[in-house]
């Protein structure tokens, strides 16, 4: 059976699930729409598992959110507090500015204070890696990593008719 399922398409965002595993793509800058997708999802998953995970990646062309859909995001997150393990950000790249974009996300967290583990990565792999030990050390069931960082790689090159569309 496959436990990969696109949620919601748009040109700006994807979401889909991975088994107890949001996967999340912002394809532009975070919009006031993919926010509310992106809470009515987690609240959808804390309904229906006792834990679950997040995993999002941020396409190089896409810009920070804007304060209010930081702080919506924020919210929405902090909100699952007891029932989401963990969330990892991938900021893909090997050079400087890569570096230079992980190192202020990292301390953006932990200003953040979030009630669960966050945790910035360069890449899918990574990503699944740890989201694959969180889940395990709550006893959730789960999917291999390498199926993980395959959904996370399918969702990402998904084209938009792949999913449904909001709206």
């Amino acid at each position: 059976m496959d436990d990969f399922c696109p949620i919601y398409s748009t040109e700006q965002y994807l979401f889909a699930v991975s088994g107890q595993v949001i996967v999340g793509v912002w394809r532009q800058q975070a919009c006031k729409e993919g926010v509310e997708v992106f809470s009515n999802l987690c609240k959808e998953m804390r309904d229906r598992y006792a834990h679950f995970g997040l995993i999002a990646l941020a396409e190089p062309g896409a810009a920070m959110p804007s304060s209010p859909e930081r702080r919506s995001m924020a919210s929405t997150l902090r909100d699952q507090a007891g029932a989401l393990v963990g969330a990892t950000f991938i900021i893909e790249g090997s050079g400087f500015r890569a570096a230079t974009v992980r190192s202020v996300a990292i301390g953006l967290a932990m200003l953040a204070q979030q009630p669960f583990p966050f945790h910035i990565v360069a890449s899918a792999d990574l990503a699944s890696s740890w989201m694959v030990d969180q889940l395990t050390a709550v006893g959730a069931p789960l999917r291999s990593v390498i199926a993980l960082v395959a959904d996370v790689n399918r969702l990402r090159h998904a084209p938009l008719s792949a999913a449904r569309t909001t709206g």
